[in-house]
């Protein structure tokens, strides 16, 4: 975690709003939205009146990082960009860049605990799980962090996959928008898991709506829906460790912090829930290891009752096994 505060949305119009009303340090714009795009938005906050707008950071994110659109995005207003599948190393080098120094808090001594040597434990069918794990800073306990993600919103998304666009249940008014952006999205998050197949059908779905080649979305997207569908599923199934641990020894040096944890999760004090998570995945041994991952998913996916239970519960299994 970077300890920040993090505001998102999901369409250029709230992204205008949100910088109106907000003063951010960085802004991270996708190329692709609902609505205005990242361009467009980001030219809107340039015409913004006020010096903070014009100097404000904002990076565009990108599957097109090639050399002439480069130079077109920081034509338009950008002052950087970031290629997508994200790398966290890339991500962290654009983030030292931008936020103000005085701003940046150095991690000291806090170190991650990687999984040492060995194919990575979690396995699933069609996704490259060591790429995933490099994509997604190094350790298996991040990636978990983000296929819990990738999992809530692929399943949001999928609906939209259904049908071609204008068939589905909402329809998309004769225009393919939704139907493009939806497969961008998709096509980036599942290159940043490790799900390669998925990630270049949906590349086609993408390419095929912006041209409005409905007939390759017709040949393409029956085949996509079931393998996205059952990457969906097959990541639902990855194991979240919900056996209690058998021994006091192992989890005693996990009380005061899981504690704490508790009490942080009650008052959402989101800076000392990252600091606290840290020190659980460091303090973590193989018998507890997969509580605090399920824990770290269930903060991820913004469920603070339920982490907090899965907290309970691993307390009182341990009272319950000494």
């Amino acid at each position: 975690p970077y300890a920040m505060r993090i505001d998102s949305c999901i369409s250029g119009n709230e992204a205008l709003k949100l910088v109106e009303s907000n003063k951010y340090d960085l802004v991270l714009m996708d190329h692709m939205m609902p609505g205005m795009d990242g361009i467009e938005t980001t030219q809107a906050i340039r015409a913004l009146p006020g010096e903070y707008f014009q100097k404000l950071p904002i990076v565009v994110l990108t599957a097109n990082a090639i050399s002439g659109m480069r130079d077109m995005f920081l034509e338009s207003g950008f002052n950087d960009y970031i290629s997508k599948p994200v790398e966290i190393i890339k991500l962290d080098d654009i983030i030292a860049r931008w936020i103000p120094g005085e701003k940046q808090i150095k991690a000291g001594t806090l170190i991650r605990r990687e999984r040492l040597g060995g194919e990575p434990e979690i396995r699933i069918p069609g996704v490259d799980t060591q790429r995933g794990i490099d994509m997604t800073g190094g350790t298996e306990t991040g990636y978990r962090r983000v296929l819990a993600q990738f999992y809530k919103d692929a399943l949001e998304r999928l609906p939209v996959f259904a049908a071609p666009p204008g068939e589905t249940a909402d329809g998309d008014n004769g225009r393919f928008s939704v139907f493009t952006a939806q497969a961008h999205a998709i096509k980036s998050a599942a290159g940043t898991i490790g799900a390669a197949e998925v990630s270049a059908e949906a590349a086609v779905l993408e390419a095929a709506g912006k041209a409005g080649d409905m007939e390759t979305i017709r040949k393409t997207l029956p085949g996509f829906h079931e393998r996205l569908t059952r990457l969906i599923e097959a990541i639902g199934k990855v194991p979240k460790g919900n056996a209690a641990p058998r021994s006091e020894s192992s989890f005693s040096v996990l009380y005061s912090p899981l504690a704490a944890l508790k009490q942080a999760l009650e008052a959402k004090n989101m800076k000392e829930i990252d600091r606290l998570l840290a020190e659980l995945e460091q303090a973590a041994d193989e018998e507890t290891r997969e509580w605090i991952n399920a824990i770290s998913d269930k903060i991820l996916m913004g469920e603070y009752g339920e982490a907090a239970g899965c907290i309970d519960d691993l307390i009182k299994g341990s009272h319950h096994e000494s």
